[in-house]
């Protein structure tokens, strides 16, 4: 195993989105695109999104579609992007929809919901995720387990979903194993998932116990003095000399050192 931290799954060449976004965020524009759509007339019907044609669409929702991808930084994703008016109205209602789901699972305020929605754009930006549900489940998911908050909270968010895109592993799983090596070992959520992911890359799942193994011991080895390296370097050599899982792997060296100790 790397005795140095490495990004290994990072997002280039790793992931490629499921869908494509005709703008980047709708936020407090909702409202305008709203009233928008009560007016627009039989042309707007005709003109399929294309921001090039945005000079057909007549009256009040040509200017809200154009409130709406100032606001959002999408301007010139947009003016290139062909989709139709009903996804635009879908997508913004599903965002919102979504930030009900991320206030309610949380129970957060105001204030924290600025910064949450925050986050969720970011990471929406970042082509991450499959939908703006998604992203906030993930955040709620990461919320809950480790109570972070601000760029903490969006990074563990991150790595979670890009974890379980590359691997296949649930998000509340790998933030579980996650938050346990950040709580012991004094890592960062960057230095659990890269961990986790080399682990993985080098065959430590083998038997599904990768995330269960580094949660379970990662408080043994820590009390006996151990670095997440460390502990991971074990589960690498305690398979290649033959043990059939992690777990058994895990338990033999806990008792040797406790006898040692």
């Amino acid at each position: 195993m790397a005795r140095t931290y490495e990004t290994i799954f990072a997002l280039g060449g790793q992931i490629s989105p499921t869908f494509k976004k005709t703008f980047k965020s709708a936020g407090d524009a909702t409202r305008d695109v709203e009233h928008g759509l009560q007016s627009v007339n039989q042309e707007a019907k005709e003109a399929r999104g294309v921001f090039g044609k945005l000079g057909k669409v007549t009256g009040d929702f040509g200017k809200a579609l154009y409130r709406v991808t100032q606001y959002s930084g999408a301007f010139a994703l947009v003016q290139g992007a062909a989709g139709s008016i009903g996804d635009l109205a879908s997508s913004i209602t599903d965002y919102q929809d979504s930030m009900n789901q991320l206030q309610a699972s949380t129970g957060a305020s105001k204030q924290e919901m600025a910064a949450l929605s925050g986050s969720v754009k970011n990471l929406y930006n970042q082509n991450i995720g499959e939908n703006w549900t998604d992203l906030a489940d993930a955040l709620s998911k990461a919320k809950q387990v480790t109570k972070e908050e601000g760029k903490e909270l969006e990074m563990t968010a991150r790595n979670a979903i890009v974890f379980r895109d590359v691997f296949g592993e649930e998000i509340p799983e790998s933030v579980k194993a996650s938050d346990t090596m950040v709580k012991n070992f004094g890592i960062t959520s960057d230095q659990a998932f890269n961990l986790m992911a080399q682990g993985a890359q080098k065959g430590l799942d083998k038997s599904g116990e990768l995330l269960d193994s580094s949660n379970e011991y990662a408080p043994h080895f820590a009390s006996l003095g151990f670095s997440a390296d460390q502990m991971f370097d074990t589960f690498s050599a305690g398979l290649e000399s033959g043990a059939f899982n992690l777990d058994k792997v895990g338990k033999a060296q806990h008792c040797r050192l406790k006898i040692a100790a």
